[in-house]
This record gives C-alpha cells, structure tokens and sequence, in this order.
C-alpha cells in the first residue's frame, strides 16, 4: 500500500468516526444538535404540551414534557400527615356487672370487680387525630379546641362519677374499659371535624 492511499484510508476513518460522535452529541441533545425547548406541567392528561425542536434546519424532536417538574421559581407546600395525640386523666367508680348473667356467673367472671359496693380507677384518655397539616395554620385541628370538646363532653360526665349510676349510657351496658372507650368514641364523634381519629 502507499502513502497516498494509506493517508486518503486514515483520513476516511477520521470522517466516519467525528460523524459518529456528532450523531451521538444529538441524540443526547447536546453539542451540534437541535435544540430543545420544554413546558412544565402538572396535568397528565393527552393535552400535555409536547417541546419541539427550536431550529428550522433540522427534523423536529418531540418530546412529552415532564409532568413531575417543579418550577424552579415556585415554592409549594406539601401536605404532610401526622397524627396528633392529647392525654387526659380522670377517676371514676364502677361495678362489672352483667344483668344477662347470674350472681353466680358475675361472680365468677368479674371476680372482686363484681363487689356490690363499687371500686375506682384512675383512667387515662387518650384521643388521637390524624389528619393534613393546614397550610394556613400549621395543624391538624387546634389543640385548644380539641382539650374543650374532651373536658366539656368527656371529663364532665366521667370525672370523679360511679359510672354504673352517674352515666345513663352504663345503666344497661357493662362499664368495662372497652365499653368505656366506645362511649368516648361516640360523644366525640359527634363534635370532632370531620377526620380519622382514635381513642
């Protein structure tokens, strides 16, 4: 071979190998390759603007612009979760009594609780509300409001009460601690907003 045709093979290869390279650079829409302009969006339905390619010489590049994009010069808030929780104490007296069994079987099942003259308990209360943080505010539902719905229709009726004589809604349900926690259910849900909570 000589040196003619080994520089015209050499120069060749050099051609097919910068037009590979600028075939790469346009794909990856760098380098010599069209350029690209693209639209923020959130919706994600068929009317997404699509980007189109901004130079006239070339064939245009359709892209579907991203739907998970932030603007860089908008600031969102994003709802957050959390589960709030306020504690309350009382004291109340009761007797575990059935009037579906016999003395005998009262006996037998409840045991001391079942003494005729009652017994007390130091009870905790626990409220739990889950809900979005309100960006306006910065909660869930204002802790003031949630200590007066407790105190006014929780603590008034329970506190320092024989739940067996004191409380209508015991007079013919057993006052054990589950039935006790179905009744704070019910009172609050009545005047608790409208959100999950737990008791």
């Amino acid at each position: 071979v000589g040196l003619t045709e080994l520089l015209t093979g050499m120069r060749k290869l050099m051609e097919r190998s910068n037009s590979r390279k600028r075939l790469r650079d346009s794909e990856d829409g760098c380098g010599s390759g069209p350029s690209v302009t693209s639209t923020t969006t959130t919706s994600t339905d068929a009317s997404t603007p699509l980007a189109t390619s901004t130079d006239s010489t070339q064939p245009a590049v359709l892209k579907r612009a991203r739907t998970d994009s932030l603007s860089t010069t908008t600031t969102a808030f994003t709802p957050r979760t959390v589960i709030l929780v306020r504690r309350e104490t009382f004291s109340a007296a009761h007797r575990l009594h059935s009037t579906s069994l016999s003395d005998e079987e009262n006996t037998r099942i409840f045991g001391k609780c079942n003494n005729p003259h009652s017994h007390g308990h130091n009870y905790t209360l626990e409220v739990s509300i889950k809900g979005q943080i309100d960006p306006r505010t910065g909660m869930v539902i204002n802790l003031v409001d949630l200590k007066n719905i407790i105190k006014d229709h929780i603590l008034e009726h329970l506190d320092h009460k024989n739940l067996d004589k004191d409380v209508p809604y015991f007079a013919e349900v057993v006052s054990t601690t589950e039935n006790l926690a179905v009744f704070c259910w019910t009172e609050l849900a009545k005047h608790i907003p409208s959100a999950p909570f737990f008791v």
